[in-house]
């Protein structure tokens, strides 16, 4: 299954493999888990944005953060996420010793890549425009396989 805008190495197949997992368990095409959860995150990024806290029970919760610069610039808000204990343990417990490291790079790389700073103020990207880009795809695979898939009605 190709997720759009998704790395394409074999180490970063963990999305992939998370979403025809899901499949499996719900007896469901694989484009049809992705394409609801492209409305999950769209939501969930929409709510995070509007100052509210999201908490999924057992996993965790998303928020936002205020920081405000020691320079005097203008404060901005970052997005925040706190593991619950029972994900955290799961992590400690489950994870093994040497992947822990090279994950640990992965995610600082991410951070890197993904800070704020990174990328000029000009060059605006939403969460949306990605998630519709997306849905777009995921959407044309399912009549291509004519498999029925829900449409939600939509959103003002």
């Amino acid at each position: 299954m190709k997720i759009p805008f998704a790395p394409k190495s074999a180490g970063a197949q963990s999305l992939n493999r998370c979403v025809k997992a899901v499949a499996a368990q719900t007896n469901k095409h694989p484009e049809e888990v992705a394409l609801l959860l492209t409305y999950f995150f769209e939501e969930l990024a929409c709510e995070v944005a509007r100052g509210r806290m999201v908490t999924i029970p057992g996993f965790g919760a998303f928020g936002s953060y205020l920081h405000k610069p020691r320079n005097g610039d203008v404060p901005f808000g970052q997005p925040t996420f706190s593991a619950c204990r029972p994900f955290r343990n799961e992590v400690r417990f489950g994870s093994a010793g040497a992947g822990a490291s090279v994950t640990h790079a992965k995610m600082r790389n991410h951070r890197r890549n993904h800070h704020t700073s990174s990328r000029s103020t000009t060059e605006v990207s939403r969460t949306f425009t990605t998630m519709q880009t997306a849905r777009k795809h995921f959407k044309a695979t399912l009549r291509q396989l004519h498999v029925d898939y829900y449409e939600p009605p939509p959103r003002c």
